[in-house]
């Protein structure tokens, strides 16, 4: 009969008073306890959930924080970096681009005033 009785009501009193304990405990020492564990969980886990956090986020934001960057850097470098590859691509390129415009400008010119003072000049030679 005790048994049967005391079953019920020592269940009873164990949950009250285990309820109890671990509110106190937990208070007590549940800041400490929750950093040590949080740390703990955050080194081994971090690296993969930043991985995937940051790839998520990269592929959602990406390109408005590309951009963003870029105008930025853009802003603030750009004309040192223009210059400096303006210059570099000017004297690498820059005789060939040359010839090929003087040639076709000087072809435009040379037909356009050949047209114009050709019988005078052509009449001048002659004549000496």
């Amino acid at each position: 009969v005790g048994t049967k009785e005391g079953t019920p009501v020592g269940e009873a009193v164990g949950l009250a008073v285990g309820l109890a304990l671990g509110d106190a405990v937990g208070l007590a020492d549940g800041p400490e306890v929750g950093l040590a564990v949080g740390e703990a969980v955050g080194l081994a886990l971090g690296p993969e959930v930043g991985e995937a956090v940051g790839e998520a986020v990269g592929l959602a934001d990406g390109p408005e924080v590309g951009l963003a960057v870029g105008l930025a850097v853009g802003d603030a470098d750009g004309p040192d970096v223009g210059l400096a590859v303006g210059l570099a691509v000017g004297d690498a390129e820059g005789p060939e681009v040359g010839l090929a415009v003087g040639d076709a400008v000087g072809l435009a010119v040379g037909l356009a005033v050949g047209e114009a003072d050709g019988p005078d000049v052509g009449l001048a030679v002659g004549e000496a």
